[in-house]
C-alpha cells in the first residue's frame, strides 16, 4: 500500500515477507514527498529461510527531487541504477535485440522531435555501494518519421523509436550485379588462338561476394568463427550465380545459411556465426539471475536425415582403351577410339585380295588407300586360233586420297586430293613392278598396261556461321589411249599409253534463303572434245577440243549443305556427375528432413568436410529463458557459462519507473551424430560416357557413387532405339525403363 510522507525527514517503515526456500523475494513500495512530487520507487531482495518469516526495516528520505532507485539484497550492499539518455530525462525505455535486428522506444520528459540523422542512446548504470558494476549504453539511429508526443498534468511526454538502419537494410535493399561475368560475360573462345593464350572463365570468392553484398547495405561482415567457404568460388558457367536484385540477407541464405550459420549485428558490423557459437564469452553466476531461469530441452527439431547437394563434379573421361579387352571387338574398338594411328585391313576376294589403309590424325581421317589384286586371265585370237594367258596376283586398281583440316577447325576439311588408276592386260603386255604403300603397309606388286589414270583436287570454304559456302573441285580424266601398231597382227601391238587428257573445274556457292532454304549455284568448265568434220565430204576427220563454261545453273535444296562443329582442342573432356551426401541421425525425429545446397563446392573432400559439420550442427537443443537481476551487456552472440550455457539468441531490456529488467534465451546445441552415405538421387535422368556399342544399344561407364570426391563405376547396357547410334566417348543420358530397364532418352553426343 501507498505510505504518504507529509514532510521531509527519515520515516521508518517496517514490514514482513515471507518466501519459499532459496528464493529471492522482491518487495516495492513507492514513496512520495508531497503530493505534486515525483514518486520515487524502493525495492529490496530478500531470502527467508524455509516456512520462516523475515521481517525487514529500512528508512526512507522524502526529498523534493527523487535520486536513483535503490535495491536491497539481503548481505550485499545497496545497489544503485541510474537511466539516463542525451535525448532527455527517461521515463521508460524498451529495448529488443533478436539478433540481425535491434529496436529502441524511448519515453523523455518534455516535447522532443527527432531529427534527420539523429541518434537515441539510453546508458543503465549500476552501482553495489561505492562497486561500480559497469554500465550498458546503448545507441540507435532515431526514426524521424515515427514518434509520439502526448500532454498530461504534469506536462508533455515523448515517445521516440529507434532502429539498426544499417541492419534493416539487410533484409530490404535490392543489390546491384556484383558478380563480374553477369556483367562482362568472358567472349566465345577463338580456336585460332593458342590454349595458353585464350581468356580464363571468370570467378569470385564465395565469401568475398557475401562481404560486399553486406557492405552495399552499409554493414561490415566479420568472421570471427572462420570461413567455411575459404577458397571456394562462384565460377562463370558451371558454378554460376547472381547478385541482381537479391537482398543481403538472401545471399547470406545462399551460402552460410545453408550451413546452419546466422549472423548477429551490433551497430554497423555484423558477425557470421556457426551454429552453437558466439563471438565474445562470458560467466553468469546465480546472483546474476533474477530467480531460477525456464529449461527447454528440444529434440522435436532435430532431424532424423540430412542431405547435401555439392556442385556437380566435373570427371575426366575414361580411357576406354584401358577397357577395350571387354568389348565385344577390341580391335575396331581401338580404330575407333585412338585419335592419331594408322591401319590396314585385308579381305580376300574371289581369285584375289583388296587392301585397304588408313590414317587418322588427332580423330580425323586424313589419308586412305585401296589397292586391289587379282588374278586376270586374257584370251585373244591369234591366227584363228584362241591364245590365253594368265597374269597371277597383279595390280588391277589404286585409289589414294588425302585430306586437309582448317588447322582452327578439326572437321572442317579444305582440300582433298584423289588419285585413280586402273590397268589392263593383253597377251602382249610386259608387267613392270612398283612400288605401293599406304597407311600401314607397303609392298611391290605388278602392274600392266594403263588404262584409266583421275585425279581430282576439291577446295572447300566454311563460312562463319559452319556451314559450306563454296566447293570447287579440278578434275584430270584420261579419255583417249594409244598405241604402237593397233592395226597390225596380236603379236606386233605395243603397249598401250595415254593419249588425251581431259580437264574440268565445278565451281559451286550455298547460301541459305528464308525458309530454311539453300540456294546452290554451279557452273561447270574446261575442256570438251568434239569431233571435227570435213566440209566437202562430211567425213569425219578428227577429234577437237573446246575449252570453256558449258553448263550453268541454280536450284532451291531442302537439306543444308555439310556442316560443321569445330571442337574446341582446349576443352576438357569431362563428365558432369551430380555429387550428393546424405546421413541418418538415430536419435533425430522420425520423418524429419533437412537439406542444404552449396552448388559453389565441386572439391569432394571439401563438401564432406562441410558435411560432419552439418551433421553435428542437426542435434537437439537446450533452450533457456533467463531474467536478470542487473542489466548486463548479454547480447546476442554472447557465449554464456556457468549458471546459463549457451549462445545468447535474444535480449530485452525494461527500464520504467526508475529499474531497469533484462531477459535474454539462450540455446545450447547437443552435436548431432550420423555416418555419411555418397547417393545418387533416384527417379532421375543419368548421363554417363558410351564404351562401345552392342546389339540393340551401348554400354555406358554408369557412375554409382562418390565417396571423398571419387567416383566409382559400374559397366551398364542402355537400350538405344532409332536409325542413329551414339558413339564410344558421347555422352548418354538414360532413365530406367519400368518395361524395358535402362533406355536412352534421346539425347546424346560429344562435347561440344
Amino acid at each position: 500500500m501507498p505510505i504518504i510522507i507529509s514532510a521531509p525527514g527519515p520515516v521508518r517503515v517496517t514490514h514482513a515477507v515471507q518466501a519459499s526456500p532459496g528464493v529471492l523475494a522482491r518487495v516495492a513500495h513507492q514513496v512520495q514527498a508531497t503530493p505534486n512530487a515525483t514518486p520515487a520507487r524502493v525495492t529490496h531482495l530478500v531470502t527467508a529461510r524455509p516456512a520462516q518469516l523475515a521481517r525487514v526495516t529500512h528508512a526512507v528520505s522524502a526529498r523534493s527531487t527523487p535520486g536513483p532507485p535503490t535495491v536491497i539484497r539481503q548481505g550485499r550492499p545497496i545497489r544503485q541504477t541510474t537511466i539516463s539518455s542525451s535525448n532527455g530525462q527517461v521515463l521508460s525505455a524498451q529495448y529488443t535485440h533478436s539478433g540481425t535486428r535491434e529496436a529502441l522506444v524511448l519515453t523523455v520528459v518534455g516535447a522532443v522531435t527527432p531529427a534527420a540523422n539523429s541518434m537515441l542512446n539510453v546508458t543503465v548504470s549500476e552501482l553495489e555501494g561505492s562497486l561500480s558494476l559497469g554500465s550498458l549504453a546503448l545507441s540507435l539511429d532515431a526514426d524521424p518519421n515515427q514518434y509520439e508526443q502526448r500532454t498530461t498534468a504534469s506536462g508533455v511526454i515523448s515517445t521516440l523509436y529507434g532502429y539498426n538502419k544499417a541492419a534493416s537494410q539487410l533484409g530490404s535493399y535490392r543489390l546491384p550485379e556484383l558478380i563480374p561475368w553477369q556483367l562482362s560475360p568472358t567472349p566465345p573462345a577463338d580456336f585460332r588462338v593458342p590454349c595458353a593464350g585464350r581468356p580464363q572463365l571468370q570467378q569470385i570468392g564465395v565469401t568475398d561476394t557475401l562481404v560486399r553484398a553486406f557492405s552495399q547495405a552499409g554493414v561490415t561482415l566479420n568472421l570471427p568463427t572462420g570461413d567455411p567457404f575459404v577458397s571456394q568460388t562462384w565460377r562463370e558457367r558451371d558454378r554460376d550465380y547472381s547478385t541482381l536484385n537479391k537482398t543481403p540477407d538472401q545471399v547470406f541464405a545462399d551460402s552460410l545459411g545453408q550451413l546452419g550459420y546466422t549472423y548477429v549485428v551490433r551497430g554497423s558490423g555484423a558477425y557470421a556465426l556457426a551454429p552453437g557459437q558466439g563471438f565474445v564469452a562470458d560467466t553468469v553466476n546465480q546472483l546474476d539471475l533474477e530467480g531460477q531461469p525456464t529449461i527447454r530441452a528440444e529434440a522435436a527439431n532435430a532431424p532424423s536425415r540430412v542431405i547435401m547437394t555439392g556442385a556437380p563434379l566435373l570427371a575426366a573421361k575414361v580411357d576406354i582403351l584401358q577397357l577395350a579387352a571387354s568389348a565385344p571387338d577390341p580391335a575396331s574398338l581401338t580404330r575407333e577410339v585412338t585419335p592419331t594411328m594408322d591401319w590396314y585391313v585385308t579381305t580376300p576376294t574371289a581369285g584375289g585380295e583388296v587392301i585397304k589403309g588408313f590414317r587418322k590424325v588427332l580423330g580425323v581421317i586424313t589419308g586412305t588407300v585401296e589397292l586391289i589384286l587379282s588374278d586376270v586371265t586374257v584370251t585373244e585370237t591369234v591366227n584363228g586360233t584362241p591364245t590365253s594367258r594368265t597374269f597371277s596376283h597383279i595390280v588391277t586398281g589404286f585409289t589414294s586420297s588425302s585430306s586437309m583440316y582448317d588447322p582452327n577447325c578439326s572437321d572442317a576439311m579444305i582440300r582433298q586430293d584423289t588419285v585413280k588408276k586402273t590397268y589392263s592386260y593383253t597377251l602382249n603386255t610386259q608387267t613392270t613392278s612398283q612400288i605401293f604403300s599406304g597407311p600401314g603397309f607397303i609392298g611391290s606388286y605388278d602392274t600392266g598396261d594403263t588404262l584409266s589414270d583421275e585425279s581430282q583436287t576439291i577446295f572447300q570454304t566454311f563460312s562463319a556461321e559452319g556451314y559450306l559456302s563454296a566447293r570447287v573441285t579440278n578434275a584430270t580424266k584420261l579419255v583417249s589411249l594409244q598405241q604402237a601398231a593397233a592395226d597390225g597382227p596380236a603379236a606386233g601391238r605395243g603397249a598401250m599409253q595415254g593419249r588425251e587428257y581431259l580437264k574440268t573445274v565445278l565451281s559451286e556457292n550455298f547460301a541459305p534463303i528464308q525458309g530454311g532454304q539453300w540456294l546452290r549455284t554451279f557452273s561447270l568448265s574446261g575442256a570438251q572434245q568434239l569431233p571435227l568434220y570435213d566440209a566437202t565430204s562430211g567425213d569425219a576427220v578428227r577429234l577437237t577440243t573446246r575449252g570453256g563454261t558449258f553448263n550453268s545453273a541454280s536450284e532451291v535444296l531442302d537439306a543444308a549443305p555439310a556442316q560443321v562443329r569445330c571442337p574446341d582442342p582446349c576443352g576438357a573432356s569431362l563428365v558432369s556427375y551430380p555429387q550428393v551426401l546424405t546421413a541418418v541421425l538415430p536419435a533425430g525425429r522420425e520423418g524429419q528432413e533437412r537439406a542444404a545446397s552449396v552448388p559453389m563446392v565441386a572439391d569432394g573432400t571439401v563438401l564432406n568436410t562441410l558435411m560432419q559439420n552439418f551433421i553435428r550442427a542437426s542435434g537437439s537443443t537446450v533452450g533457456s529463458d533467463v531474467s536478470l537481476s542487473s542489466a548486463r551487456d548479454w547480447r546476442p552472440g554472447v557465449t554464456l557459462s556457468g549458471a546459463v550455457q549457451g549462445v545468447v539468441e535474444s535480449f530485452t531490456l525494461d527500464a520504467s519507473g526508475g529499474l531497469a529488467h533484462a531477459k535474454l534465451q539462450a540455446r545450447r546445441r547437443i552435436d548431432g551424430v550420423g555416418s555419411i552415405v555418397p547417393t545418387i538421387p533416384a527417379n532421375r535422368e543419368y548421363r554417363d560416357q558410351v564404351l562401345w556399342r552392342k546389339p540393340g544399344g551401348v554400354v555406358v561407364n554408369h557412375m554409382k557413387a562418390i565417396v571423398s570426391g571419387v567416383p566409382t563405376f559400374d559397366q551398364i547396357f542402355v537400350r538405344v532405339a532409332g536409325a542413329t547410334q551414339p558413339n564410344p566417348g558421347d555422352e548418354l543420358v538414360w532413365r530406367v525403363d519400368t518395361r524395358f530397364g535402362p533406355t536412352a532418352t534421346g539425347n546424346y553426343g560429344g562435347n561440344p
